[in-house]
């Protein structure tokens, strides 16, 4: 009996244990042009099935003393926003931060530039599929 009551229990253990092995998240391409935000993950847009959606961000150096970056969001819908900084300003180096499985949430300002910069990589974002 206590066999059975052990194997059980080691049964018990392994589905929780595997049942929960990793957190796992999605991020679809979503632009909010009220609030003036857009968010995604580059994974999630990569994967969808639509071909639509993208998300990214690109640093450009004209000069050794002139730089300037962008970030784009496009949904399922087709709509579009972006930002842009330039010459020096830190949200550059948030930029260059942008891995390939990353997911990003930045803002703008009426005339464009970009108010709000947040490039995330955690282990359980999509990652993009071959």
């Amino acid at each position: 009996m206590s066999t059975r009551i052990a194997i059980a229990g080691l049964i018990v253990t392994a589905l929780a244990t595997s049942a929960f092995a990793g957190i796992r998240s999605t991020s679809n391409v979503t632009i909010d042009l009220t609030g003036r935000r857009a968010w995604g993950s580059l994974g999630t847009a990569r994967n969808s099935a639509d071909t639509r959606q993208g998300i990214g961000c690109q640093v450009v150096y004209s000069s050794p003393t002139w730089s300037y970056g962008n970030c784009y969001a496009w949904d399922a819908n087709g709509v579009a926003a972006s930002c842009y900084v330039s010459n020096g300003h830190p949200f550059i180096n948030v930029m260059l931060a942008l891995e390939s499985d990353s997911s990003i949430r930045f803002g703008w300002e009426a005339n464009g530039a970009c108010s709000q910069l947040t490039v995330d990589a955690f282990s359980w974002t999509e990652p993009k599929k071959p």
